[in-house]
């Protein structure tokens, strides 16, 4: 894992090398040590700042950026995309109060830069900005720095965590061997963008302090085991993929959970989400190949695209209170034996269930609409089907290449058209009575030479009518609204 982390920041180290352009430059001034700077205007609502950025000649030694320059006075604001990339005789930089941001890779490949002075209102560092700083030892981190972006200070080994009051920024992974535990400090707020990623801690313990886990934050670590504390509000997206962990509880305070949350972490077994979602977000457990037990809130009616693909050993699923499913929402779920579909739901999207081979049992309700393509495509176990008449459309190879599959029974008295098979030609297909001969004649269905005609009827079923729902009453700051009449009451009864 860290090696791949490695051949990617090389990858896109090469990239960026490849693609920086030619020197190109509005102002060349000496600062006060006579080294001569060079800068880019910006034009800014009508105000005009300046940019730090390179020239013909790398910089060298030490270099003291300037608040403003020329006789106008303009402020010196940022730091440019690669001002200093590849300055390899580069040792030291102070930035001035007027710096708020530095670019992306504006530092990359300085390999002998060891001191860095950062401006007291800088806000942000851009990816790569410090990568390959192999000697880099000392850097302050102002308090008005809020983001710092991915693998900004990647290969910076000599440096410890990087952080201020209120935000973690960084944790050189390769200054950890050894330990297995590290407690983030009290008064933590924010955990940043890959803050931790490929770290190799056995433990992170996070404060109670901290309200949002940004981004890819311990993607790739090899932590086994955390606990998100309730002071929690946000858990960006992949916060915790490809991480070590066996399992985890996320509480019921996150109010914002970004998908692909733990994607690809292959040792989890067991996830508890206490947190009020209206669905599991994409790809939140794909390729969690050892997950068995998922509980989640009844709140949850939706299951996003790849949410449980991969997902070699989950037993079986709840499908009560779901009502919409998404494309390889199960795919390769390898262990579900049964399937019901409630009747809340109305299609199966494309792959759906594909490659579910421990599939013996499926149930379809009578007010499905349409299955989608390949969605039962390859499911080894599974001996029959039985497609209800409320079905006007299923995708080419629905039901295709399964090995164990005798029979199918379907109850259109007319069959619905096919572009392409949907069933292997071995299976016997059962057909409502005195219907055989308009299947055999059939486009496609023509190709099904097995064909009974004894398929019995259905009573179709019939959801009951939704009525009109009395007044809901919510609880908001210690007041009950009740909607119907659009009137506030407090606890008491007492219309106010």
């Amino acid at each position: 894992m860290k090696r791949f982390a490695s051949l990617f920041v090389v990858f896109l180290s090469l990239s960026l090398w490849a693609y920086k352009p030619q020197p190109s430059y509005d102002l060349c001034e000496a600062n006060s040590d006579g080294i001569m700077l060079y800068y880019n205007y910006l034009y800014i609502d009508d105000d005009v700042y300046c940019e730090l950025t390179y020239g013909n000649e790398p910089y060298a030694g030490h270099i003291n950026i300037p608040d403003n320059v020329t006789d106008q006075y303009i402020p010196v604001v940022g730091i440019g995309v690669y001002a200093f990339s590849e300055c390899e005789e580069l040792t030291s930089v102070y930035m001035p109060y007027s710096i708020f941001y530095i670019d992306p890779a504006a530092f990359w490949c300085c390999y002998n830069l060891k001191k860095v002075h950062l401006g007291s209102h800088l806000m942000a560092i851009g990816e790569l900005a410090f990568e390959n700083c192999f000697n880099l030892t000392e850097i302050n981190i102002p308090q008005s720095l809020e983001y710092v972006d991915y693998f900004a200070f990647q290969g910076c080994s000599k440096l410890g965590p990087l952080y201020n009051d209120k935000y973690f920024f960084y944790y050189q992974y390769p200054q950890n061997y050894g330990e297995s535990t590290y407690c983030i400090p009290e008064g933590i707020e924010i955990i940043n963008t890959s803050a931790f990623s490929f770290s190799l801690f056995d433990e992170i313990i996070i404060p109670n302090t901290v309200k949002v886990i940004k981004e890819n934050a311990f993607d790739g670590s090899t932590i086994s085991r955390v606990t998100i504390p309730s002071s929690v509000v946000t858990l960006e997206e992949k916060a915790f993929g490809q991480t070590h962990l066996n399992e985890v509880t996320v509480p019921a305070t996150v109010k914002n959970f970004g998908s692909f949350m733990f994607d690809n972490s292959p040792f989890l077994e067991k996830a508890v989400l206490e947190n009020p979602l209206d669905s599991i977000p994409i790809g939140t457990f794909q390729c969690c190949t050892r997950l068995e037990s998922v509980t989640f809130p009844e709140t949850v009616h939706k299951i996003g695209n790849s949410a449980f693909s991969n997902n070699m050993r989950l037993p079986q699923f709840d499908f009560s209170n779901i009502d919409t499913i998404y494309d390889y929402s199960f795919y390769r779920c390898e262990s579900l034996k049964t399937i019901t579909i409630p009747p809340a739901i109305t299609f199966i999207p494309d792959f759906a269930f594909n490659m579910c081979s421990g599939l013996t049992e499926i149930n379809l309700p009578e007010t499905l609409k349409s299955i989608g393509q390949y969605a039962f495509w390859q499911n080894r176990s599974l001996e029959s089907i039985d497609i209800p008449a409320s079905v006007t459309e299923i995708g080419m190879s629905a039901f295709v290449n399964n090995t164990s599959m005798k029979d199918a029974t379907v109850h259109w008295d007319t069959p619905i058209p096919l572009e392409y098979g949907i069933f292997d030609s071995s299976i016997t297909l059962h057909v409502p009575v005195g219907t055989k001969q308009l299947y055999a004649e059939a486009d496609v269905w023509e190709n099904y030479i097995n064909i009974v005609d004894d398929a019995t009827p259905v009573t179709p079923l019939y959801l009951p009518e939704k009525k009109p729902a009395n007044s809901v009453k919510r609880l908001i700051d210690g007041k009950i609204l009740i909607e119907r009449n659009k009137h506030l009451f407090n606890l008491n009864g007492a219309e106010e």
